[in-house]
């Protein structure tokens, strides 16, 4: 396991994947934080952290396009297949490699803080804690999203495309809740709207139902994309 994470994350920095995703998150990251804060003379990041959430519907599916999609099109799935290593092991290697190339943009990112803080700027460091662990859980969740998608596809641009769709739709599901008479549906869009429980992490609360909620959707796709190698090992 411990090798197939060592290799996936490797190949993050001998391909073009890993180098673009890092370029555009830390253009769109500079960008969204200089209009949210410098431009409107403001300390609040809730702004900055809000369209960072948006923009992560565009910017995962660059990170997880290729992790199971160019093993299915150079038909190297059958090697992970047989490897001395559990399906299972395989899964959570490449998942941990596309978490911690995410991790590593997002602390790159918190540049940032520190040209706000220089500027003079009173950064509250719970709130910041607060919206850090949000933006942790939440590629957590969209990651293992992208990861599913790839492994259903041998076309990084199919996986592109479609992991953006179903990204668009959990981010934004909960706006269609005025339009729905049923109470029990309501509850249930609201529950999987990945947005939904951010606003209490980014005002710098603890709240376990919203850390036990990103953990069970990443959970949920992870399942959901073992037991797809599982079907084809057995086929």
């Amino acid at each position: 396991m411990l090798a197939i994470f060592k290799r996936e994350l490797r190949s993050y920095f001998t391909t073009p994947i890993g180098y673009v995703f890092l370029a555009v998150f830390m253009a769109i990251s500079g960008v969204v934080f200089a209009l949210s804060t410098y431009m409107a003379d403001t300390a609040s990041l809730s702004t900055y952290f809000t369209m960072m959430t948006v923009a992560y519907v565009l910017l995962i599916p660059i990170l997880t396009m290729k992790i199971f999609s160019d093993e299915l099109r150079s038909k190297t799935d059958q090697l992970l297949l047989t490897a001395p290593v559990s399906i299972t092991g395989v899964v959570f290697a490449k998942y941990l490699a596309a978490l911690a190339m995410y991790m590593i943009a997002v602390a790159l990112s918190m540049v940032n803080f520190l040209f706000m803080v220089f500027n003079g700027y009173t950064v509250q460091p719970g709130i910041a804690i607060g919206m850090f662990v949000g933006m942790i859980l939440i590629g957590m969740a969209c990651i293992a999203v992208g990861l599913f998608v790839s492994s259903l596809t041998e076309s990084q641009l199919v996986a592109v495309l479609v992991t953006i769709v179903v990204l668009v739709v959990m981010m934004f599901i909960n706006i269609f809740n005025q339009f729905i008479p049923f109470a029990w549906l309501r509850t249930a869009l609201s529950w999987l709207a990945i947005s939904s429980r951010y606003d209490t992490l980014a005002a710098g609360r603890f709240d376990f139902t919203a850390i036990l909620y990103y953990v069970s959707i990443a959970g949920s796709f992870l399942l959901l994309t073992i037991r797809v190698f599982e079907k084809k090992r057995w086929h």
